[in-house]
């Protein structure tokens, strides 16, 4: 199964994840125009942006192919960066993902709910929190939420789908009773596969909505929450559209929504001739059987790969960890990706080093070519936390090297671009 990257070597880890969710029996690639300047083939190329797109391919399960519109010639330290960095881990490239967040994408919703673009930036923005938060993620599609095929993971991020079937809501529903937990947006589950209407949304008795209405201007939540405040702050502001819904009396409400219709804050609050706004039920959380949704009327996911804040990561990392907490985790800076795989009788925790996916993604790229910064700072100290698994020895696969393991949690001293550590 092959994409492309599209002029941005940061998309490696979703696409990679994207091929996967195919189950192609023959590998996953992403072809790159490796000398492709603002859509004028060149004879230079930065040959760190050739490696961090290969390394961030294999850390995600695949591997990265390139073309070149010049003499291929004056690509060889480029290509043979990417070589180098490839060849020595290519034997961790395969095995199954520890399974942890599924992330939908909803074909139907892209194809019959507002632009195609928009509903993939909710899926990009979802794998982004889950890269910054340090959570694996998995893809899942639209025929793959029978609660059998959902059982292994934890938790299922449905954002903004708002186009699901009646059989969709039900198999939903059936997950999280069984205990798995749900985070839906916006306007999931209002439409049905076809981009019709549904009489009454699919998915409000599930997640406690008794009526919805749109929102008019700018929402910030307010924290109620006291654990969810010590995390995320007091306030987490969106730049996008939004819901206003009314719950049922069964949620436990986690923060309130001001709908701003000015731009200034300081013109509700604290001006003496203002109307402060009204505080309305913004993000709430819902016990159904042995499982649990979280609802909010904001687009989370495409906000966050539009306009990223360290709130919103703040706050769905606690949501989710808080909820069902991960078999392992990393305690370190956000430019560090983890993709963790079962090979053999072990787990091969793959950690790349990658800042640009730290920046906002360039919506749409069309010509914004993005190149590495034409170094990468190696990492110190960082500690993977492991939760359920019984761990014996850890070993950086490329040179050998043993790591400490204490407090189940393994040690990793120094990371320059890219290390697997294999845990036995």
């Amino acid at each position: 199964m092959s994409t492309e990257l599209d002029g941005f070597a940061g998309q490696a880890d979703i696409q990679m994840k994207v091929n996967r969710a195919y189950g192609c029996t023959r590998g996953v690639e992403s072809w790159w125009a490796l000398c492709d300047h603002w859509h004028v083939w060149v004879p230079d190329h930065e040959p760190l942006t050739a490696v961090q797109a290969a390394l961030g391919c294999i850390a995600a399960g695949g591997v990265a192919s390139c073309g070149v519109g010049t003499d291929p010639r004056l690509m060889v330290p480029a290509l043979s960066a990417m070589e180098q960095a490839a060849a020595p881990r290519l034997p961790y490239l395969g095995g199954e993902t520890i399974p942890y967040v599924a992330i939908l994408a909803s074909q139907n919703t892209m194809d019959f709910y507002g632009t195609a673009l928009t509903c993939w930036d909710g899926v990009h923005g979802a794998n982004e929190l889950c890269r910054h938060s340090h959570l694996q993620s998995s893809i899942v599609f639209d025929d793959m939420l029978a609660p059998d095929e959902l059982a292994a993971y934890p938790v299922l991020l449905l954002g903004n789908a708002a186009c699901l079937s009646r059989v969709q809501a039900d198999q939903i529903e059936a997950y999280v009773r069984d205990g798995g937990v749900v985070l839906a947006c916006h306007e999931v589950g209002t439409r049905d596969e076809w981009g019709e209407p549904h009489p009454a949304p699919a998915l409000d008795a599930l997640l406690g909505i008794r009526g919805r209405r749109s929102g008019q201007g700018a929402p910030t939540l307010e924290i109620t929450d006291p654990a969810l405040r010590a995390a995320a702050g007091h306030h987490v502001t969106f730049n996008a559209p939004h819901t206003l819904a009314a719950p049922a009396d069964d949620v436990a409400l986690l923060a309130h929504v001001v709908d701003r219709l000015s731009g200034h804050w300081d013109d509700f609050e604290n001006l003496a001739h203002a109307q402060p706004p009204a505080r309305e039920p913004g993000l709430w959380l819902r016990s159904v059987g042995r499982g649990h949704v979280i609802y909010t009327g904001v687009d989370l996911f495409a906000t966050y790969l539009n306009s990223p804040t360290g709130q919103i990561r703040r706050l769905l990392r606690h949501l989710l960890v808080s909820l069902r907490p991960p078999a392992i985790t990393l305690d370190g800076p956000l430019c560090v990706t983890l993709n963790a795989r079962r090979q053999g009788d072990g787990i091969a925790v793959h950690l790349h080093n990658a800042p640009g996916t730290a920046y906002a993604y360039p919506n749409p790229p069309r010509a914004g070519y993005l190149h590495a910064p034409g170094e990468v700072n190696p990492v110190h100290d960082l500690r993977l936390r492991v939760h359920g698994l019984p761990i014996k020895s850890a070993r950086l696969a490329l040179s050998g090297r043993p790591l400490v393991v204490e407090d189940a949690a393994v040690v990793i001293p120094r990371l320059d671009l890219h290390e697997v550590v294999l845990l036995s």
